[in-house]
């Protein structure tokens, strides 16, 4: 498998080849974090010049010993079995840290300014699938894009039933308003509208209270009520006042 990893050419051709750190200078990752908020790269900065190196030299080993094992197939079948067994631990390995390289090659990239809240919801979904496998890709980068191109998929049908539900909202909105009339007014118009109503009719008469100057004037101007004709008895009272007083010495009548 050809060594694709940052400076891989570069590193093959060095006198020493004992696995060490290496500057990434022009990497795209790297001098992505770089002129982040975080002076250095921070965590991710970090972590990623560690995990470079270690893929690619992780990546040189498992080539080597795949060699050495196609190599033995036909002299020694049982040495040939073991380098198999040693290229799958490697590789096993590889994939692993090769995962966590990936990761952080992805995230630095939707932590960047440009990055749209989509882009970190996706990888926040990308990044709980690999999670939930235990064992590390070789070649993890076609999964990555493989989970992304299913995510969008997901996400554009998800769309596309909101914007559904929004065109039956507007629709049946539309309908409704044609049907039924005018829409109702707010509760304060209604308010407006008994005020304005109520301060057109005449104001209702109000009763005078007792004791007030209305009710003396109507008082005073009373008619006097009128006396009983002479033909119809009156009351007692009024008979014994009205009737005539008899002279002194004069007889009454039984």
């Amino acid at each position: 498998m050809q060594n694709r990893h940052w400076k891989a050419r570069e590193q093959a051709e060095q006198a020493e080849q004992h696995p060490r750190r290496y500057s990434l200078y022009g990497n795209e990752t790297y001098d992505l974090l770089q002129q982040g908020k975080h002076k250095g790269g921070g965590t991710l900065g970090l972590a990623l010049e560690y995990c470079e190196p270690a893929c690619l030299y992780g990546q040189t080993a498992l080539n080597g010993v795949r060699d050495c094992a196609d190599r033995a197939a036909d002299l020694d079948p049982e040495l040939a079995r073991s380098l198999d067994a040693c290229a799958n631990t490697i590789a096993g390995v590889y994939g692993l840290v090769n995962t966590l390289r990936t990761l952080i090659v992805e995230r630095a990239h939707v932590t960047a300014p440009s990055a749209t809240a989509g882009d970190k919801k996706r990888q926040q979904w990308v990044e709980s699938q690999l999670h939930e496998a235990d064992l590390g890709r070789v070649d993890v980068a076609p999964q990555v894009r493989k989970l992304k191109a299913q995510y969008d998929y997901e996400a554009g049908k998800q769309d596309l039933r909101s914007l559904a539900s929004a065109g039956r909202a507007a629709r049946s909105g539309g309908r409704r308003g044609r049907d039924d009339g005018p829409p109702a007014k707010p509760r304060s118009a209604r308010r407006r509208e008994r005020e304005r109503v109520k301060g057109d009719e005449p104001p209702a008469r109000e009763k005078p209270r007792a004791g007030s100057l209305r009710t003396k004037v109507a008082l005073s101007t009373k008619l006097p009520a009128t006396k009983p004709s002479s033909g119809k008895r009156g009351s007692d009272a009024e008979s014994a006042g009205d009737a005539p007083k008899p002279r002194k010495g004069a007889r009454q009548q039984s």
